[in-house]
């Protein structure tokens, strides 16, 4: 998993990037109906947001390219697998069979739920990078179920925003740790220079 994902890997292995993502996502939800769309991590991210917050009203949730039907993404998640309680009409899963990510469909053998998610594995994918969102986007059946007229959606496509949500603090952090040990050390530069002379 490390080799292949290592933003999923880093995502389930690290409670406080996981942590920061999902409050992040949540931050996304009003009380109003809507349809969640998740691409690659953010497919993960969905999943263990809506199952945490039942109180959210969605009315369908569209994964795309997932990786949750991997064994090493799996045995992170808490079982059973389940549909979130706050979807009301369905989970839709779509992957490109040449998806290195997405190897599996998300059906009862691989990720049980009740009731059972409903896959497309015919994405209509013409760009070379089969795993991509815009891929994914590009096929009209996608397209249609991801823009329901008249629904807000809520977006958890693997992208820097989130990253950088997490990251850009910490960022900061560093930065200034590092420029006030910086100062310091040439605060005492003199004493150094000192006791070399001495």
């Amino acid at each position: 998993l490390k080799l292949i994902t290592k933003d999923v890997f880093l995502y389930l292995t690290n409670q406080g990037l996981q942590q920061a993502l999902n409050q992040f996502i949540v931050s996304k939800f009003d009380k109003e109906p809507c349809v969640v769309v998740g691409h690659s991590l953010g497919t993960i991210v969905a999943y263990k947001v809506l199952n945490e917050n039942q109180d959210f009203q969605v009315k369908k949730l569209i994964t795309l390219g997932s990786p949750l039907g991997l064994a090493s993404v799996i045995k992170h998640l808490p079982p059973p697998a389940k549909m979130p309680e706050c979807v009301k009409h369905g989970w839709y899963n779509a992957f490109d069979e040449r998806d290195f990510v997405a190897l599996h469909p998300l059906n009862n053998q691989v990720f049980p739920t009740n009731p059972p998610i409903e896959n497309k594995n015919n994405v209509d994918n013409h760009t070379s990078n089969r795993h991509g969102i815009e891929g994914y986007l590009n096929d009209p059946e996608i397209a249609q179920m991801g823009g329901v007229t008249g629904t807000p959606t809520v977006q958890v496509f693997k992208d820097k925003e989130l990253l950088q949500e997490y990251i850009r603090p910490r960022v900061t952090v560093i930065r200034r740790r590092t420029q006030n040990l910086l100062g310091a050390a040439r605060r005492r530069k003199h004493v150094i220079e000192g006791l070399l002379l001495a």
